[in-house]
């Protein structure tokens, strides 16, 4: 059986990557599980700058955050299963809406890193929640 599958990013905290550019002026972290989804930022806390949420994806799973992942392939029902039953966004899953959400902006994390190989390891740069970059980031 054919299953549909998309890249995602995936954390993998002990794949530390090499420094980010120096025009971020910001510390890397990684709070998410290992092999969780990440997702674009969504709604940056009101300290931001200082807490590091207005510059990493969040984990679906813990609604941890991480300042990288990993591009990975994954079948998409595995990807809707985890965003269903994770805790993104502390437990919104109730909101109506939420999975369409969230799965928009996991699509498009998804066509941004297409043309990327299996294995790269990126960064985000988030200027707003609707309006973020990512880069390729070597490993260490």
């Amino acid at each position: 059986m054919n299953e549909l599958r998309m890249k995602v990013l995936v954390s993998r905290p002990r794949l530390k990557p090499a420094p980010a550019p120096v025009e971020l002026r910001r510390p890397d972290f990684c709070w998410t599980r290992a092999g969780e989804i990440l997702a674009p930022p969504d709604i940056p806390c009101a300290d931001a700058d200082t807490c590091g949420c207005g510059w990493s994806f969040a984990g679906v799973s813990s609604a941890k955050a991480a300042s990288w992942g990993v591009v990975e392939m994954r079948r998409v029902f595995q990807v809707v299963s985890e965003v269903e039953s994770g805790k993104h966004l502390a437990g919104w899953a109730i909101v109506d809406g939420f999975l369409d959400h969230i799965m928009a902006g996991i699509s498009d994390i998804c066509r941004r890193i297409q043309p990327l190989p299996l294995g790269t390891i990126v960064g985000i740069w988030a200027f707003t929640p609707e309006c973020f970059s990512l880069y390729p980031r070597h490993p260490r």
